[in-house]
């Protein structure tokens, strides 16, 4: 029965986005710009939705109720990626590897899309492979198959017409994870305790620090310096045919993930008190139990939540991976059938990632955050503070130096998930490298590099102090080195603020 119904429900996602092509033809990357507002607020909701829910079971099954802050974060993400918004649109976005181009020239366009093709169907894995587990049980089909019967059906649905077929498939995926999200929650509050929670796991689950600081201050730095590279979202809002809207939708988009936030984390946190004992992990456990508690009508509207949320999380990062590694990658002429041809190529590396460490999720994302915010927050960051008035040739050095200090600090380590060198996360380091690159180039812009090395010299000292210092925490360590390279960064904006103002942003108050 279920099987029967994703077949049918895939069938009527083809069909809608071969229908959005021949309703409205153009406006593969973006739309153009006719997207309705409703149709943005449900494009962010189920990007964002979608993300947190797998992540919040799996993270609440672990750590209980302070996995939520996760969510948060997220939240606080999202919000500021519509006070960015404008600046964008100024530049008539496409992708942020296209807007760095622009600006920067064709090798940093090159670049970042590389980068940006590469890291983006890390991000989407996730919940393609807890489709692929889900399916694993319900029907002991091997992973690799649901993960390649998973990337044709979003390559087949997205190319017909791009942005447009995601705005015709994404509402109906929308209410199917909702639904399903609900059912779950449902069934599990109906399930007993069939044996007492030990008393210390308990206290331990319901405290909203449970987690730790370290950790709650890593997923804040972490999705902070997302917001300079949520492409996805960006296009999103960028495609909307009323742009001056976009706080409100994601106003009102945030509300609702911050309910799907809670829901998601109580399943989780539900979900370890009925298996006290952590085993094959918390998606596997929760398909266990899906299968052998809820009724067939009742598996019907979950697997079809699934693979909503599969759907619904997977074709909006491949689709915009595919437009940096298609567009700003391949030769500009044909980049609209190079954008199709990428497509496969992002299925391709999505399934390679997914099938080489399968049980690694963390480890992915924090190694794909590292890649990507090195080669391309540290720029986009470049472009909104000085504009043209940063040289092209800073911008590449901080995108090369600081993606290969984050490939060789994870070396070093033999790519371990939880051991780094001197216990500080690689994603910090690289940033770090980034932001003293920029400042440095800024200086030397200028013609004042003798005091800005001066400067710098001072900067790293305290950098050093307090990496030597005795707050033995690595996690802390490695924010704090990267707050003070932030703040080095918005120094040297505001010191040589009088020199050629470049066409950078203008930070108003009127503007927040």
């Amino acid at each position: 029965m279920t099987l029967v119904g994703i077949v049918l429900y895939t069938g009527i996602l083809l069909a809608s986005g071969y229908h959005a092509k021949r309703r409205r033809p153009g406006g593969f990357w973006d739309g153009g710009h006719q997207i309705s507002t409703i149709t943005t607020f449900i494009l962010v909701t189920a990007l964002w939705a979608s993300s947190c829910i797998v992540v919040e079971i799996d993270t609440a099954y672990a750590v209980g109720w302070s996995a939520a802050w996760y969510g948060v974060s997220i939240f606080t993400l999202s919000v500021l990626v519509a006070l960015l918004l404008p600046f964008f649109q100024s530049r008539s976005y496409i992708s942020n590897s296209g807007l760095l181009g622009a600006v920067y020239g064709p090798a940093v366009r090159r670049l970042s899309g590389l980068i940006i093709g590469i890291t983006f169907p890390i991000f989407a894995m996730s919940n393609a492979v807890f489709s692929a587990v889900f399916f694993h049980v319900l029907w002991a089909w091997p992973m690799a198959w649901s993960l390649a019967i998973t990337t044709a059906v979003l390559i087949a649905s997205i190319q017909f017409a791009g942005m447009r077929s995601l705005a015709a498939t994404q509402g109906s995926n929308l209410v199917l994870m909702m639904g399903s999200l609900v059912m779950i929650a449902w069934i599990m509050h109906q399930q007993p305790l069939t044996h007492p929670v030990p008393i210390l796991l308990a206290n331990r689950l319901m405290g909203w620090e449970s987690v730790g600081l370290p950790t709650i201050l890593v997923w804040f730095g972490m999705n902070w310096l997302n917001v300079f590279a949520a492409q996805a979202e960006f296009q999103m809002l960028a495609a909307s045919r009323y742009p001056g809207k976009a706080r409100m939708i994601v106003g009102c988009s945030s509300a609702v993930l911050l309910g799907v936030v809670g829901i998601s984390t109580w399943i989780g946190l539900r979900l370890r008190m009925l298996a006290p004992r952590p085993g094959p992990g918390a998606l596997v456990h929760l398909a266990v139990l899906l299968t052998r508690h809820a009724q067939p009508w009742q598996m019907l509207v979950i697997g079809l939540g699934i693979w909503a949320m599969a759907l619904s999380w997977c074709s909006p990062l491949l689709f915009s991976g595919a437009i940096s590694l298609g567009a700003d990658v391949m030769p500009r002429k044909a980049s609209m059938m190079a954008t199709k041809w990428a497509l496969g190529v992002e299925g391709a590396l999505m399934i390679a990632y997914a099938l080489w460490r399968p049980g690694e999720m963390a480890w992915w994302r924090v190694f794909g955050l590292t890649l990507r915010n090195a080669g391309v927050v540290g720029p986009t960051v470049g472009l909104l503070l000085w504009g043209d008035d940063m040289p092209s040739t800073v911008i590449t050095w901080a995108m090369v130096s600081a993606v290969g200090v984050g490939f060789v600090l994870n070396a070093l380590t033999g790519f371990s998930p939880v051991h780094f060198v001197d216990g500080v996360n690689p994603m910090w380091a690289a940033q770090t490298v980034s932001f003293l690159i920029l400042a440095a180039g800024r200086w030397s812009a200028i013609r004042q590099l003798r005091y800005g090395i001066a400067w710098l010299a001072g900067a790293l000292l305290m950098m050093v102090d307090v990496a030597c210092s005795a707050w033995s925490a690595g996690a802390l360590r490695g924010i704090l080195l990267l707050g003070i390279s932030a703040a080095l960064v918005g120094l040297t904006w505001h010191l040589t603020a009088e020199h050629a103002p470049g066409d950078g942003v203008s930070l108003e108050a009127g503007d927040f």
